[in-house]
């Protein structure tokens, strides 16, 4: 599980492969079906196709829209899925999707880059994989994780991270409370008692994600000019090394408290699956009562903390 930058955001792709039985398809040992991740399901089954889709290209039409494949210069592949956006799609419960690419060593292609392209009626994931030999690839099925795969998927990983005395935010949801519990790295504990009677910032960001970096400025100024009023940000640092996230605290004065949320990948992957962070940067903005109030608001993020404030 990687963050990748892109010029639109940074995403958090998350491809699980495993040889796995259980579907009919597997029957064909020539094409390893990967075992999806808790919550996930096929939209598009896993597809043999031969070594013509080279020259020729692979799409299938699939009801969410279309899935086409083309052969890349130095061994690259190129998985385009293109969907409808709908009114459904752009709320906290869209649909997510992951392309699994299945070859003939059962080893999948290493992801090079994904590039999520939003617009007002269509959208798209452009995706480039690497591949040793072009003609080694020999499937494709795409997995949806929808409103409800969501919900079984964090209550699977919440089990594993209570087990493992882990704690992340739960998944925010606009006008209901957001109870926490967490610890900076300085092992300082912030909950949502201790900070009761507070308008509270939680930040996702990372060292490397540049339109994190670019909100610095904003945040430093909030932080500046309302803490005395009751302002608490707390910034969820996607940086796999620390020592990365604390040089970037140092040059760019962000002097709020911080959790370490990707010690690991397991970490990660806790604050993707019950938590929701797929994407940075992350806003999630609670009034004084711990009420959430805005989830990566679009609005004025000065006037949204200033009338919570008041």
């Amino acid at each position: 599980m990687a963050f990748t930058e892109t010029r639109w955001g940074c995403v958090l792709a998350c491809l699980c492969y495993a040889t796995a039985g259980g579907s009919a398809l597997a029957d064909s040992p020539e094409l390893p079906v990967p075992e999806l991740e808790p919550g996930w399901v096929w939209e598009l089954e896993p597809q043999e196709f031969g070594p013509w889709w080279v020259t020729a290209g692979y799409s299938r039409h699939v009801e969410s829209g279309i899935l086409s494949l083309n052969a890349g210069i130095e061994n690259t592949v190129i998985v385009l899925h293109v969907r409808s956006q709908s009114a459904e799609s752009r709320d906290s419960e869209r649909k997510q999707y992951q392309i699994h690419l299945m070859t003939r060593t059962g080893e999948p292609p290493v992801s090079r880059q994904a590039i999520f392209m939003p617009g007002d009626d269509m959208e798209a994931l452009r995706q480039v994989y690497a591949v040793d030999d072009h003609e080694d690839l020999i499937g494709v099925g795409l997995a949806v994780l929808n409103a409800e795969g969501r919900r079984k998927r964090a209550a699977h990983y919440a089990k594993i991270a209570q087990a493992a005395g882990v704690t992340v935010l739960p998944k925010p949801a606009l006008d209901e409370p957001l109870p926490f519990d967490l610890r900076d790295v300085n092992g300082v504990a912030h909950s949502s008692e201790t900070l009761h009677n507070h308008v509270v910032l939680f930040v996702g960001w990372a060292s490397w994600c540049a339109p994190c970096m670019e909100k610095v400025p904003q945040l430093r100024d909030l932080h500046e000019s309302h803490a005395h009023a009751g302002l608490r940000i707390i910034g969820l640092n996607f940086d796999r090394e620390w020592d990365d996230a604390q040089a970037a605290i140092d040059e760019h004065g962000m002097g709020w408290p911080h959790v370490h949320a990707a010690v690991d990948e397991d970490h990660q992957r806790f604050w993707s699956s019950i938590t929701g962070v797929t994407t940075i940067p992350r806003i999630i903005v609670t009034d004084r009562e711990g009420v959430v109030r805005a989830d990566n608001p679009e609005g004025d993020l000065n006037e949204i903390v200033s009338s919570l404030l008041q």
